[in-house]
């Protein structure tokens, strides 16, 4: 990939971290690519100090999200950039993409099951992907469920254990 090409696609990465009003950016990859040509883990997009806090970050989220208590953890994500409502109760093993802990909205009197896990980013076979992630006001996420980036589960929504989640929940659903 050519330096100009990177800036601009580092460039659109930026503006899309900054911007509240974008749910997703999507890098996808040229044809017959195998290798992931972008990735926010390398030192030419944040400088070596931002990737090593970067890391430091990743270790101190995982390691609270292993507690077996809720509030550490909704501290943590609070402190990291993550918007989080009043009685969050995430369960033991839920585990949330410690890279982008300000993608995340949640609101109030929300549940996270056990070993439920919320994704941020992802790399497909075509893209990079990176989504903010909100859950309304009492929504439930059952057992074991993944929720992928970009999704929205609605006001008093459901999510069944062991359930993926690829498109966003309407508030009320099952």
């Amino acid at each position: 990939m050519e330096k100009s090409e990177l800036r601009e696609i580092e460039e659109r990465y930026r503006q899309f971290l900054a911007e509240d009003d974008k749910r997703v950016f999507v890098h996808r990859f040229k044809d017959g690519r195998s290798e992931v040509d972008f990735c926010i883990c390398r030192s030419s997009i944040h400088g070596s100090l931002e990737t090593l806090w970067l890391h430091l970050r990743y270790g101190i989220i995982l390691f609270t999200l292993n507690l077996p208590w809720s509030w550490p953890k909704v501290f943590v994500l609070r402190l990291f950039g993550a918007t989080i409502g009043e009685r969050v109760y995430i369960s033991q093993r839920a585990l949330i993409d410690p890279l982008y802990p300000q993608l995340l909205t949640i609101g109030n009197d929300v549940l996270i099951g056990y070993d439920a896990k919320i994704f941020f980013h992802e790399v497909t076979q075509r893209a990079y992907r990176v989504g903010r992630v909100k859950i309304d006001d009492n929504a439930i996420i059952g057992a074991s469920a993944i929720i992928r980036p970009g999704i929205n589960i609605g006001e008093g929504a459901e999510v069944g254990a062991l359930t993926a989640v690829t498109h966003s929940v309407k508030a009320g659903t099952v």
